[in-house]
């Protein structure tokens, strides 16, 4: 979790953003798991922004990634919840532009609830 506090307050720090991260070879359960709980934390914290990155080392996560290599973008439903996600970020990185499903690939998801 990333909290903001000013210098010098003895007030609890306030809570900016909560993080995750999760292998993309995760099981889907897994990631729903997260995608779940970060779904009912920003539903208890409205004012906090939830992220999972998903990272994938040589294979594409198909969940997220198109198959030209782009994130799949709009609402995606979280399986078992009410809350939804969107992947708002893809990072690749391959030896030759050619090797989409081999290159390596980070995804930044945001979870609302």
């Amino acid at each position: 979790m990333v909290a903001d506090k000013s210098e010098g307050d003895e007030s609890e720090p306030v809570p900016k953003f909560i993080i995750e991260v999760k292998r993309a070879s995760a099981p889907k359960s897994q990631i729903d798991a997260d995608l779940s709980r970060l779904s009912t934390a920003r539903r208890l914290c409205p004012n906090v922004r939830a992220f999972l990155f998903v990272i994938s080392e040589a294979k594409r996560p198909r969940r997220f990634v198109h198959e030209g290599g782009h994130s799949i973008t709009g609402r995606q439903e979280i399986p078992h919840s009410d809350g939804y996600y969107r992947v708002r970020r893809t990072w690749k990185a391959a030896h030759a532009f050619t090797k989409r499903e081999r290159a390596q690939y980070a995804c930044l998801i945001e979870v609302y609830p």
